[in-house]
């Protein structure tokens, strides 16, 4: 395999203070990834006022003959944070990486042969769940199964959907189907907003059913602290799909991402106090309305169209899960 001139792939990584993690996610990558200049890290730092930019430069200097570009920009978000690589990518492949999560040792070797030959457009893959210090916890089964090529018809885009496990880190990508495609600034949860652009541009996918990285699960990260302008960042993207699904060859498929969108906010809005509660079922309703169409199935008019009543079954629902002792997630299928 030594003498396969493969193509590029850009492995973008986004941190705001994250001095704890940051050594731990890099060496991950930079300890398996070949020297000849044909995998690069984008590290973009989003503004942090911790060491997690020394602590990025001084392991960038231990592994000097790997090729990296590092950003620093003032505290922007996530999505500005990702936009500004995408901007300087110029390989014909890219892939995402969290600060806080880290590959693992198997992930170039797994990945190399599909990115060599150079066929797919994109290969989706497992996560393990990991507690904060590293221990594992669980697996995020982002595959339905493992598959070797396959072109993504409209089933098999409808699955996708109806999985809804938009996270980006747990893809690579063809580069070019990013071409018109950024993440929404200002908005919390944007892969949910970006991620379903890419499904309907691919043609080609791998599915590797098995983790390749760890996703850490950490107390006070953004997908931990819910606020009602989280509600209202997904109804956002929610809407846009109703929208999408109005017209096009692909009605099927974004009237589903509307309506998980939609579920999605419920299961947010029952994170807050009741109080806050209310005034997000307002928003609810005025979604609802608006994304309800006669030609989708009746359990799913019927959660757009009645979302108090929704809110009221989830929660009486999800305090007879976790009474029986099971996790909830935030796509428990209620």
């Amino acid at each position: 395999m030594e003498n396969i001139k493969y193509p590029e792939l850009s492995v973008i990584i986004t941190a705001y203070n994250m001095e704890c993690y940051v050594e731990e996610c890099l060496e991950s990558v930079l300890c398996q990834i070949p020297i000849d200049g044909t995998v690069k890290i984008i590290f973009v730092d989003d503004g942090s006022t911790d060491e997690t930019v020394l602590i990025a430069q001084r392991v960038l200097r231990h592994f000097p003959d790997n090729v990296a570009t590092m950003i620093q920009q003032k505290n922007c978000g996530l999505s500005a944070a990702r936009n500004v690589a995408l901007d300087s990518v110029d390989s014909n492949y890219l892939t995402f990486l969290d600060c806080d999560d880290f590959w693992f040792p198997s992930y170039w070797k797994e990945i190399m042969p599909f990115i060599a030959e150079g066929k797919t457009d994109l290969i989706e893959y497992d996560a393990a769940l990991v507690a904060e210090g590293g221990t594992p916890i669980g697996v995020l089964n982002i595959c339905r199964h493992e598959s070797a090529y396959g072109t993504l018809c409209d089933k098999k885009r409808l699955s996708f959907a109806d999985r809804f496990k938009n996270f980006a880190w747990a893809r690579v990508y063809r580069a070019t189907l990013f071409e018109g495609i950024r993440f929404p600034v200002g908005r919390r949860y944007e892969d949910g907003a970006t991620i379903p652009h890419i499904y309907i541009k691919c043609n080609l996918a791998r599915s590797i059913a098995r983790p390749l990285l760890a996703y850490r699960q950490r107390f006070g990260s953004i997908t931990r602290e819910t606020k009602p302008s989280d509600v209202l960042d997904i109804l956002a993207s929610a809407e846009e799909a109703f929208s999408l699904s109005l017209s096009g060859n692909a009605k099927g498929f974004w009237a589903l991402i509307g309506i998980r969108h939609f579920v999605f906010a419920c299961h947010m809005t029952l994170r807050m106090p009741p109080n806050v509660r209310r005034s997000c079922a307002e928003f609810l309703a005025k979604s609802g309305r608006s994304g309800c169409r006669t030609d989708q199935p009746l359990k799913a008019r019927a959660k757009l169209t009645f979302p108090g009543f929704y809110l009221k079954y989830l929660e009486l629902k999800l305090k007879a899960v976790a009474n029986r002792g099971l996790p909830i997630g935030e796509n428990q299928r209620v």
